[in-house]
């Protein structure tokens, strides 16, 4: 087959997609990525990887409608131009600019769902109208008969297939994007003198930044012997960034260790005793939980969409109300205090993992969607 990927920014695509991609090459199949480049490494990257690459600028931000439209028209001419045999759409403009587009050709796709994002959120940036607009351009696009659309936790999928006329049977559950279990080899956990407390995301309000430097500041005050590593950058794009001057304010707190964006997460998660993402954030199902996971780290997180799909409660982590420092305190210190459960909490996230989030698994339900729509013939 030839096969377009329509991502947002290529970092995701190759955090979330590229093994996908990497298999698909490796069984003969051509894969075309269409997508904003942001560094000539990450170009030089896909391209050393064997896909063809189609440079289309996504405003992340949507504030520029003459590059929607731009990034529409360009999308549809590689459709027409192309000639895909699937096309596999990821993050929401994506979803809804080449949905269109594939709409329009009858092209077999498969909508990616990775969350709702701020449009289904709280978010004090969020106009009264933005989520209707969506919903409706969702309804819009699942009107293509040749379509999967794949969630990654079951919140989302009943929110759209009850307010988008989206059928049951048009959709598929792959929990996540796939995490390879050799980059996480299993560790004998122990709770070292100085437990290590780790939260790993991009530096957006909504992760749970404030939460989380609250948490560490409780500590503090505690005077409990803990580290607390917040890894991550900000996302200029995202209107709930942190800024600089927000960032020269956590580091004056002195109670955080600020590590900047960390490529190596598998070393990170190595030394981290306890994994916390309290995010209020609809999520789809965070990658960085599931490598915490396989790693054998303990989880706590919060009692959000795609959060409290990662983690069983109580067995391979702790959930914890969202915005509540008072439950996140009382969590780390729980764990803190009864070691065994910590042990134990360790191994059953290690195998829930192996279980649920291999890359193995992850790819190979991609690739049986794959099949199932390419060579479903329509019936209109």
């Amino acid at each position: 087959m030839k096969i377009i990927f329509f991502v947002n920014v290529d970092w995701f695509f190759i955090s979330h997609r590229l093994a996908i991609a990497q298999e698909l090459l490796r069984t003969g199949h051509e894969v075309h990525l269409a997508t904003t480049i942001t560094t000539r490494t990450n170009r030089e990257r896909l391209m050393r990887a064997g896909l063809v690459l189609h440079e289309i600028t996504i405003d992340r931000s949507a504030k520029q409608p003459l590059l929607l439209l731009t990034s529409f028209f360009n999308f549809f001419i590689l459709l027409l131009t192309a000639k895909p045999d699937l096309v596999h759409l990821v993050t929401l403009q994506p979803n809804l600019l080449g949905g269109l587009c594939t709409l329009i050709t009858r092209t077999p796709t498969v909508f990616a769902i990775s969350g709702l994002g701020h449009a289904f959120s709280n978010s004090r940036f969020l106009l009264p109208s933005r989520r209707s607009i969506i919903t409706f351009l969702y309804s819009l696009v699942f009107l293509n008969p040749r379509k999967k659309v794949v969630f990654q936790n079951e919140s989302d999928r009943s929110l759209l297939v009850s307010t988008c006329f989206l059928p049951f049977t048009d959709t598929a559950l792959i929990p996540g994007s796939g995490v390879d279990p050799s980059l996480f080899p299993h560790r004998h956990f122990h709770l070292p003198d100085v437990p290590v407390v780790s939260m790993a995301a991009r530096l957006l309000w909504s992760k749970g930044v404030s939460e989380f430097a609250q948490l560490a500041s409780n500590f503090s005050r505690l005077s409990i012997p803990v580290r607390f590593l917040l890894a991550g950058a900000p996302d200029p794009s995202n209107p709930e960034s942190l800024t600089a001057s927000d960032i020269n304010d956590l580091a004056a707190l002195g109670c955080l260790e600020l590590c900047g964006h960390v490529d190596d997460i598998p070393s990170l998660l190595q030394k981290t005793t306890i994994f916390i993402l309290p995010s209020y954030y609809p999520e789809g199902l965070p990658k960085v939980i599931c490598e915490a996971s396989m790693a054998g780290c303990p989880v706590i997180t919060t009692d959000m969409p795609g959060c409290r799909d990662s983690v069983i409660n109580g067995v391979t982590g702790l959930i914890v109300p969202p915005r509540c420092h008072e439950s996140l305190t009382r969590s780390l210190q729980y764990l803190l205090q009864n070691p065994i459960k910590l042990q134990e909490i360790s191994t059953s996230a290690r195998l829930h993992a192996l279980d649920n989030f291999s890359l193995e698994a992850i790819v190979s339900q991609h690739l049986i969607i794959y099949n199932e729509i390419a060579f479903t013939p329509t019936t209109l």
